[in-house]
């Protein structure tokens, strides 16, 4: 999703929820999950977007879209997608976002795969003491505006004036969207896939190598963690374990890792995709200011911010 879910706050407003932050805890429980990874969206350099479409490996071994998106009310983004058949990765360039994202901003996104997921979070963020937002996106198709997804994020978010932002929220895909013919998606397996995230990535995975994301590293600064992203791994059921230093949030289909920087280095470090079938010795390539590397075996890591 191209547009940041949330709108950027006065530094002064932002001081203020810095200074109120908790400190990291050495662990939190974890509830039974009902969301998992959706997609990662990150804001990476323009050397590194251009690159993308014309990667040689990106075109062998994944299932690579380059799409222009328009919502209404929320104008379009041009994105460039490395799909899954449950999760994705969405990047773009410089003004690429349809929002002014600088680069460096990311957006966690997790979803569930049955109706009523956005509520339960919901429910599970009051129980916690935190504010959310819902909010229902729509897609515009041949002039008509149709109901894409539900979701819910943090009412008010640690979001600085200038630099890169680090916010998270869900995707609950709406019945509308599915019922449209230019959504162009397969029917239903049965009641616990009419809304699901297979059912989304059907006709966008290609049954490629590089299937879903496994496990995602970024840099965050430690505040804009625990206001921004935090709520919504542990509502959402993610398994939490922190450290002064680092944090990490394993579900049953993936990690997200996150290191704490200071602010203004918000980025994407890393990306490992789980292979839907093995690859024999090793291949490499340079993407812009990123490392592409597949195999050995059923891996493939991407690094970013590799400089030349």
């Amino acid at each position: 999703m191209g547009q940041a879910w949330s709108v950027r706050y006065p530094a002064a407003l932002a001081a203020t929820i810095l200074a109120s932050s908790p400190c990291a805890a050495a662990a939190a429980p974890c509830a039974g999950q009902i969301a998992f990874l959706n997609h990662i969206m990150a804001v990476v350099d323009r050397r590194t977007a251009d690159a993308v479409p014309g990667s040689i490996l990106l075109r062998r071994y994944a299932s690579l879209e380059i799409r222009t998106t328009r919502s209404y009310g929320n104008g379009a983004w041009t994105g460039r997608y490395v799909n899954g058949p449950r999760n994705y990765l969405e990047l773009f360039g410089p003004g690429d976002s349809g929002d002014e994202s600088p680069v460096g901003s990311l957006g966690v996104a997790l979803g569930g795969d049955v109706p009523g997921v956005t509520a339960k979070i919901n429910a599970r963020l009051r129980r916690a003491g935190v504010q959310g937002e819902t909010r229902t996106m729509h897609r515009t198709f041949a002039g008509r505006d149709v109901p894409w997804f539900s979701g819910v994020g943090i009412a008010h978010p640690l979001t600085p004036a200038h630099g890169p932002t680090i916010e998270a929220w869900t995707m609950e895909f709406q019945p509308e969207f599915f019922a449209a013919a230019e959504a162009q998606r397969p029917p239903s397996q049965g009641p616990r896939d009419a809304v699901s995230r297979r059912r989304y990535l059907a006709n966008l995975y290609k049954d490629t190598p590089i299937a879903d994301i496994r496990r995602v590293e970024i840099a965050v600064p430690e505040q804009a963690y625990h206001r921004n992203v935090r709520p919504l791994l542990r509502a959402a059921g993610f398994c939490l374990k922190e450290t002064s230093t680092v944090a990490s949030a394993k579900g049953g289909e993936a990690e997200v890792a996150i290191r704490f920087v200071a602010p203004g280095m918000t980025r994407l470090l890393r990306i490992d995709f789980a292979l839907s079938r093995p690859v024999s010795g090793v291949e490499q390539e340079r993407i812009g200011h990123s490392i592409l590397r597949i195999g050995p075996g059923k891996t493939a890591t991407w690094r970013f911010g590799m400089l030349p």
